[in-house]
């Protein structure tokens, strides 16, 4: 859209040169200037028609195979569209287009309303099927979040009424589902037993007030701040001893190795690499998915970075689904190690496979979210390890620590 927007402020920057010219031309007379000026306006007729809503759709629609490859990603997960919803009609016209998958008919069942009536039985047939793809795409989006279509195993986008008890169900044994939770019959005696747990909560709170316990700061709740645990002796030479014999292992080094080992590279990229560029593109465009980092920073901080490649490297990683498969390929290659039988089973795993080990003073600390925003969280004396990939360990002394929180922000 933005490309479209500066093709069209060049084409309007053209017509007041044009119309310049004109009006600097005496040898025209009235009709002859007339008959130039309705030349000029003429390719800019369906633009006074058309809205900035139409003109982002049909903009869309240019990118009709991108569209394509969302739709097919979309179709793969087990949606449970209604047989008379708008999608299953959108759906079933799409899946009718395998003898001419590049054009819409003439005639096409269309189920989005009339604002997309007018893209849809536009000339060009090519891109009116973009227009189709985008209103799917659009409608899928729109169906998704108020809960019209569901995926059985989402706990977000989901039926409502999927999450209850079915209504049958619910009316046959109700007596015996408010037994077994021990709930009160009517919702009223459920509210009492609420006040009297919430009163009972409150005197205690005094109670600890007015002890010292705990301390009221406006809106939040203070609690004193305790003392360090007693700690092992033998840890922290155990865990400096560790950090030498493993030496500095920087990021970099540590996708590069894995990669040797792994050809995460070539499942992502469908093939070989080709050269080391697009290796730096597809890091970057890794570590773009996995943080909150925007293109522009990225390119800010790897050289020789394009901003343009590095965007569309992150649109391929993404859209394709090859990340589960090349994600799939290192978490093999990570249980295959003996000390992944000590991992436990994962279910306390953070996404982005990294931990941090820290005492347990720490972790306490960091479950108030508020302390930490306001900056009472009590601090570790202790040095933080960043475990990296589960297996490549780098350690961080307070020097450095300090030199990345100036460079961060």
């Amino acid at each position: 859209m933005e490309e479209s927007r500066a093709a069209r402020l060049r084409r309007f920057r053209r017509l007041l040169g044009d119309l310049a010219g004109l009006a600097g031309d005496e040898t025209l007379d009235a009709v002859a200037l007339r008959a130039r000026l309705r030349s000029l306006i003429a390719p800019f007729e369906p633009e006074r028609q058309a809205t900035q809503v139409a003109a982002i759709r049909q903009e869309l629609g240019r990118k009709s195979q991108d569209l394509a490859r969302l739709l097919k990603l979309a179709r793969a997960a087990p949606l449970a569209v209604p047989a008379d919803h708008k999608l299953a009609t959108a759906f079933a016209t799409l899946d009718s287009l395998a003898a001419s998958p590049n054009a819409l008919p003439a005639i096409v069942p269309q189920p989005f309303g009339p604002s997309w009536q007018g893209l849809i039985d536009q000339p060009d047939r090519a891109t009116a099927l973009g227009c189709f793809r985008a209103a799917t795409l659009m409608t899928l989006k729109r169906a998704l979040r108020n809960r019209s279509i569901s995926v059985d195993h989402s706990l977000s986008y989901r039926a409502p009424e999927d999450k209850l008890i079915p209504l049958k169900l619910w009316q046959r044994d109700q007596g015996r589902f408010i037994r077994d939770l021990n709930l009160p019959a009517s919702s009223e005696k459920y509210l009492q037993r609420l006040e009297a747990g919430l009163t009972a909560g409150l005197a205690a709170l005094a109670e600890a007030v007015e002890a010292g316990a705990v301390a009221i700061d406006g809106d939040e709740l203070r609690l004193p701040r305790g003392k360090p645990g007693p700690t092992d002796s033998r840890v922290e030479p155990a865990r400096q001893a560790f950090a030498q014999a493993l030496g500095d292992i920087q990021f970099p080094e540590v996708l590069i190795e894995i990669d040797g080992l792994t050809r995460f590279s070539w499942i992502l990229l469908g093939r070989p690499p080709r050269s080391e560029q697009e290796l730096v593109t597809l890091y970057a465009g890794l570590m773009g998915l996995g943080s909150d980092l925007s293109v522009a920073e990225l390119v800010r901080m790897v050289p020789w970075l394009a901003a343009d490649s590095l965007g569309q490297m992150m649109l391929k990683i993404e859209v394709e689904g090859r990340l589960r498969s090349a994600n799939d390929a290192v978490l093999y290659f990570m249980r295959e190690h003996r000390v992944a039988t000590l991992w436990g089973r994962g279910l306390f795993a953070s996404a982005d496979m990294m931990s941090l080990e820290a005492t347990r003073y720490l972790w306490s600390a960091r479950l108030e979210r508020r302390l930490i925003q306001s900056g009472r969280a009590p601090q570790s004396p202790g040095t933080s390890r960043v475990c990296l990939f589960n297996f490549a360990v780098s350690q961080c002394s307070p020097e450095q620590a300090e030199q990345a929180k100036r460079a961060k922000g």
